[in-house]
């Protein structure tokens, strides 16, 4: 995950304003509790897999107006 972030930051794709240490840190503990929920029985469908990484990319702070 790491190395893909890395790479996204070269290519301009990703943020580089943080360390790709610390965003592989989250995006695995978010994963980490969306597979921990699925494994209690939580059925996740595509929609709300989109949804948490919709919210993952965009953040969880209230959008800035435009």
């Amino acid at each position: 995950m790491r190395d893909i972030l890395v790479l996204g930051q070269e290519q301009g794709t990703i943020r580089n304003d943080n360390e790709p240490n610390f965003m592989t840190l989250v995006l695995l503990s978010v994963y980490g509790q969306a597979m921990l929920s699925v494994l209690s029985g939580r059925q996740f469908d595509r929609n709300e897999i989109i949804k948490l990484v919709r919210i993952v990319i965009e953040g969880i702070g209230v959008r800035a107006r435009q």
